[in-house]
């Protein structure tokens, strides 16, 4: 909790420093899937960005989302008279990060609604694990430090800094979340590339 506390106070701070300068707040939305290394399935991946733009090339914002993988595994068949039993697992992964993200844009043209952008962020997430085995229910709450680097292509609707954009963007995730179970440290490795659209709608003015 102090690793949260002391990464987005530093957010904040930065959001200080430069609120003296004409800024474009901006709330994004995207969703598309993911792949992560546990257990090694697609699944949906979503985020909502909330971004500050000191100009046309910097901005620093938070970054949260949701994801979703789902894993059923057949484990064992067992004959009886004509029929065969089996036994199956199902798993459920949903995942919560919460970033602090620096994003740099790149216009290909004063006058060109096409631009580019690569962003990386750091803090922390939250996988939510749930597992149904024969009758059995066992949920348990992983968390730790969540890394991420992405890049990708936007496309403004007219001229203007503040307008609403699309936007397309692919990365990866380094995520290795822990929890104890009776004593013991378990860890799941939910690492994993994603790939997303999106929208973002500008919640104000600027002078660039």
């Amino acid at each position: 909790m102090k690793k949260i506390v002391l990464l987005f106070a530093s957010v904040f701070v930065v959001f200080a420093v430069i609120g003296a300068n004409a800024q474009v707040p901006e709330i994004g939305v995207a969703v598309g899937g993911s792949y992560p290394d546990y257990p090694d399935k697609v699944g949906f991946d979503s985020a909502v960005k909330f971004n500050y733009k000191a100009n046309k090339i910097f901005g620093i914002g938070v970054e949260s989302g949701f994801g979703w993988v789902n894993s059923d595994k057949k484990v064992s068949e067992t004959p009886v008279g004509n029929l065969v039993l089996s036994s199956s697992i199902s798993e459920n992964f949903y995942s919560v990060p919460l970033l602090g993200v620096v994003t740099l844009n790149f216009p290909f043209g004063e006058d060109s609604p096409m631009s580019a952008f690569v962003s990386g962020g750091a803090g922390w997430s939250w996988t939510f694990y749930k597992l149904k085995a024969d009758g059995q229910k066992d949920s348990y709450t992983f968390s730790g430090f969540t890394w991420q680097a992405s890049a990708g292509l936007a496309y403004t609707y007219d001229d203007e800094f503040s307008s609403m954009k699309i936007f397309f963007e692919g990365g990866y995730r380094g995520t290795n979340v822990k929890t104890d179970i009776g004593g013991t440290n378990f860890e799941l490795a939910m690492s994993a590339p994603f790939v997303r659209i999106g929208v973002a709608f500008p919640l104000g003015g600027s002078d660039y």
